[in-house]
């Protein structure tokens, strides 16, 4: 053991000063410890007697001071910055947000060799000093745009036609580490031919560029996607803004502004036409500058397939040009002063006191002017509000609004042991709580699992769905019953890996797994838990055959969905078996079924099951049951379906039912308790003396 007194930093050397023990050193020592490879290495080899740990550099979100001159009126303008021992953060990048659309505008950041002459640049990004650090940024959702946020059918194809997906705006390879932490905060829609197309050759060739050469670059986003609309009479086509149900749209452009730092070279912007229809417009339309690129010598080994259209057609222009074109709404104006004047005059003071009353409704959410819901719970902070220049009276006007931010903090959920180990529970696993933080009130209990912490594997999750409305009878399970015990803190920790083809060793399972198109999701999906399985997700997720989860399952649970609009059931979702492909690597040709498992001993379930009792007792508790795989009809009917099936007797499962024995949208089936708790098919299933009072199986 070691008492240490002082600790000093020098490059990557740590100097510990201090008392040690054990006896064999002397009384007073100095220690010295380098930075190994993320461990620091004991320089006097002093064996066992105590450990070091490195610790990752920390990556914060700060608000600035003053607003980028670079940035839009309405944006916000904050810093991403490093951490450092005794001394201040270093600046890392600069964003302008719009905090109203929870939308990037722009990054400014600069990429740079490790030595080279500073000159003196328009955008010095450490002219701006720290305001208050952000800790919440993670609570921004990071909901990406799919099909089916689109109203339009057309709309819906021509999404789907494209590939857009979710992408940061900046990829540098020395930036990744802020990359994946500010995930939420940089993540724009990319059409992926241009990401993984021209973008990524001149990303390549930038950084390879940046070995000798600095530059300041601010990366941003301009226009909207159109796409051919041909719904008229006249059969003729017009482009219309592709726009989602929420009103967001696909940028479309990516552009860069480079700045070099050196005054080597000229600025100039790089702009990218972040869409598949560049060929149902003129040029002109799309490139709207004279093209440079041949002037950029670093480009030239990559320029040659900037004109392919299927690669994204992307150009270079001369700064004044894109300022006078109009077409990049963000894009730094002309206007733009150099570091040494006035960035704007001080923000206007208020005089005497001012009141400001925020009213949260009874339903949790802060209500904005503009009916846009921003959050839940209780006020967090305030900023520094700046009236309108223009006028002696405040008007309700976002732009007004810029400087007087108010952020209504999200209900937490958390997650606790239970002090009483849940009856429905398998020996092997452990009892969490999940449940909603109240303002002066105990939490609400929300859900149950049983999770296996040594497989990091979750066995079962029990909740209930209910209308507002419900006079319940004594339930088996009470899930009231039980109370919380430690908080768990470190729940986020889990990896959230889900299998992959890479994963299996025998190429034959390699083969079998892409097949079955199997994919990691949670094996809770009720609408009224949606943020509990965004926050837990790591916790809850299991691995599904996309025929079943999209096809019957999804069926049955929207039936569940409307039916629990006026009946209440207590439900307990689980897995059991193991999922097994055919094998025909024996000499004889003959096909056996073997269990897929990767390398790391982790298998499918071969069955995702419901247990659904109900709190009012006007029907009978019952099991839902579905084959979680695409091998059925390798099997005998008698090897899946283990029960008699009475989901005809189940009267709200009448309109969905039709479909439980097409073996391409998943088996399905009904079962008494009974017969699923004597099969033995389902090793997770609650077994029939879980009623039974919690201290007789102690």
């Amino acid at each position: 053991m070691a008492e240490f007194y002082h600790l000093v930093e020098e490059r990557n050397n740590l100097e510990i000063f201090g008392e040690m023990r054990p006896h064999h050193l002397s009384a007073h020592v100095n220690v010295k410890l380098t930075c190994n490879d993320g461990r620091w290495d004991n320089y006097y080899n002093y064996g066992d007697s105590f450990q070091f740990e490195c610790k990752e550099v920390a990556w914060s979100l700060y608000e600035s001071s003053e607003a980028f001159r670079w940035c839009p009126e309405f944006a916000a303008s904050y810093i991403i910055a490093k951490k450092n021992v005794n001394k201040s953060p270093t600046h890392i990048a600069e964003l302008c947000y719009d905090t109203e659309r929870f939308l990037l505008s722009s990054v400014a950041y600069n990429t740079q060799p490790e030595e080279f002459n500073f000159i003196k640049t328009k955008f010095d990004l450490r002219n701006y000093s720290f305001g208050k650090e952000i800790k919440n940024f993670q609570s921004i959702e990071e909901e990406e745009l799919t099909p089916l946020l689109f109203e339009d059918k057309q709309f819906q194809d021509w999404f789907t036609f494209g590939n857009f997906h979710y992408a940061p705006l900046i990829e540098n390879i020395k930036l990744k580490e802020i990359t994946e932490k500010f995930g939420a905060l940089l993540n724009v829609t990319w059409w992926s031919n241009l990401r993984l197309g021209n973008w990524k050759k001149y990303r390549n060739a930038l950084e390879k560029h940046s070995a000798k050469a600095a530059y300041n670059v601010i990366s941003g986003i301009g226009g909207k996607v159109e796409v051919p609309d041909s719904s008229g009479c006249d059969n003729t086509t017009e482009m219309k803004v592709l726009v989602d149900k929420y009103d967001r749209h696909i940028p479309a452009y990516i552009w860069n502004y480079l700045e070099p730092l050196q005054n080597t070279s000229k600025e100039f912007a790089i702009i990218a036409f972040n869409s598949p229809f560049y060929e149902f417009y003129k040029k002109n339309e799309i490139v709207f500058c004279k093209d440079i690129c041949h002037e950029i010598d670093w480009l030239a080994n990559v320029r040659s397939t900037f004109q392919y259209v299927n690669m994204g057609i992307m150009f270079c222009c001369r700064i004044d040009e894109v300022q006078k074109s109009k077409l990049l709404e963000n894009f730094p104006n002309l206007l733009l002063k150099t570091d040494t004047e006035s960035v704007a005059a001080a923000p206007l003071k208020l005089t005497g006191h001012v009141s400001i009353k925020l009213t949260c409704l009874e339903n949790g959410t802060l209500e904005a002017k503009n009916k846009r819901t921003i959050g839940h719970s209780t006020m967090s902070w305030s900023h520094v509000y700046t009236p309108s220049p223009t006028t002696t009276t405040t008007r309700r006007n976002s732009h007004d609004y810029r400087n007087l931010f108010f952020e209504c903090e999200k209900f937490g959920w958390d997650l606790y042991e239970s002090l009483q180990i849940f009856r429905w529970c398998p020996e092997y696993t452990a009892s969490y709580i999940i449940s909603k933080k109240n303002v002066n009130k105990p939490p609400t209990h929300i859900a149950r699992l049983c999770y296996d912490t040594e497989r990091l594997l979750l066995s079962s999750v029990a909740y209930n769905i209910h209308p507002d409305e419900i006079k319940i009878s004594k339930p088996t399970f009470d899930f009231s019953n039980y109370s919380f015990g430690n908080a768990i803190k470190n729940f986020q920790f889990i990896e959230e890996e889900g299998l992959t083809p890479l994963l299996f060793e025998d190429k034959q399972f390699q083969d079998w797994f892409t097949f079955g198109n199997f994919h990691y999701a949670p094996l809770i999906e009720n609408i009224k838990l949606k943020e509990i399985t965004e926050k837990f997700g790591a916790l809850l997720n299991v691995t599904w055959w996309s025929n079943l989860r999209l096809g019957n399952w999804k069926k049955y649970r929207n039936a569940l969905e409307k039916h629990s609009a006026k009946a209440a059931y207590n439900v307990i979702s689980g897995i059991g078996g193991k999922l097994e492909v055919p094998d025909s690597s024996g000499c004889d040709n003959t096909t056996e079924m073997k269990v897929l498992v990767d390398k790391y001993d982790r298998h499918i379930p071969a069955y995702i099951w419901n247990y659904l009792e109900p709190l009012q007792k006007t029907s009978k508790e019952f099991a839902i049951i579905a084959f979680n795989s695409p091998f059925y009809e390798f099997y005998e009917e008698g090897d899946i379906v283990f029960c008699k099936d009475i989901c005809h007797k189940i009267n709200w499962l009448e309109n969905v039912r039709s479909t439980f024995r097409y073996a391409n949208m998943g088996i399905m089936f009904c079962c008494e308790l009974d017969d699923v708790q004597k099969s033995e098919h389902l090793d997770n299933f609650p077994k029939k003396n879980d009623a039974e009072d919690v201290t007789k199986r102690r």
